[in-house]
């Protein structure tokens, strides 16, 4: 049975108050809770026995210096993306173990040990750890399913971020918003990279514009909008016109969640046009 982790309530109410030692600190308590439980014994060798004070070989004393596990350790120098590194580190290390069993070496050896592990479910169990106070850290970061850490939306649009994006032209329009929902969410861009994310998704909007008013979905006034807002606001084009006084960090978010949600409903009404439609659109 999978472990449960959640927020409890002096976090819910509190929220958003972790600085970078208590990250540093509630890393480790995930590292000791999971190593205890052997997660890190199949791809790290690292057990329920206590690490010792002394390295006894080079990776170990790598691991160790990873995770800040050192007694004594010089952490002057902790930062926000090391303990992030280690947190991926560890995700890409760990696997839950299945159940104890018998082994006989081939010099008939006797020993026990565990008869396999799951990556997929320790995956999702460290996640599941480590997002609880992730959250809590900055203006949010969150660790994906792909074992990236990503910056989190706000105010109730975490759900258009997270959800799965319609299939349809995995070339031009599927793929394309993937990578632009991965580049505004990098926790390592900067505001022109979200920028650029923005006009990713304007691209697309006008790859299917053609459809989008062919199809009835969209009238012109609405598609001339849709286009306004990027053109105007120095999103697409460069002229004297253009609005740029603005705070780009709240019109980013915006017009990206916005242009995002745009397309997941135009591309389900496309989706639903030409499958009642097909015979008349292969003539």
């Amino acid at each position: 049975m999978a472990i449960q982790f959640r927020k409890y309530y002096s976090s819910r109410i509190n929220g958003n108050n972790i600085d970078i030692p208590s990250l540093q600190e509630l890393l480790n308590e995930s590292f000791i809770f999971f190593r205890q439980k052997d997660y890190f014994k199949e791809k790290l060798n690292i057990t329920s026995i206590d690490i010792p004070k002394e390295a006894n070989s080079k990776s170990m004393l790598a691991i160790r210096r990873k995770l800040f596990l050192s007694e004594g350790l010089d952490t002057t120098f902790l930062t926000k993306d090391k303990i992030f590194d280690a947190i991926e580190f560890l995700f890409d290390h760990i696997s839950k173990p299945g159940e104890w069993g018998n082994f006989t070496t081939e010099t008939g050896w006797n020993y026990m040990d565990y008869e396999s592990y799951d990556d997929k479910v320790g995956k999702q169990e460290f996640r599941d750890a480590v997002n609880v106070f992730l959250c809590d850290f900055e203006n949010g970061y969150e660790l994906s399913r792909d074992g990236e850490i990503l910056t989190i939306s706000k105010d109730g649009l975490e759900e258009i971020i997270d959800a799965q994006v319609p299939r349809y032209d995995m070339e031009n329009v599927e793929n394309i918003i993937k990578k632009a929902i991965h580049k505004f969410r990098n926790r390592n861009e900067d505001i022109d990279q979200k920028k650029a994310a923005i006009k990713d998704l304007a691209d697309v909007l006008e790859f299917l514009r053609k459809k989008l008013t062919n199809y009835k979905i969209l009238s012109k006034a609405d598609d001339g909008t849709l286009f306004e807002i990027a053109n105007k606001f120095a999103i697409r084009h460069h002229d004297l016109e253009q609005h740029k006084e603005y705070d780009k960090t709240i019109w980013y978010s915006w017009i990206f969640h916005f242009y995002l949600a745009t397309l997941h409903a135009g591309i389900r009404f496309i989706k639903n046009y030409e499958a009642k439609n097909r015979e008349s659109l292969n003539k």
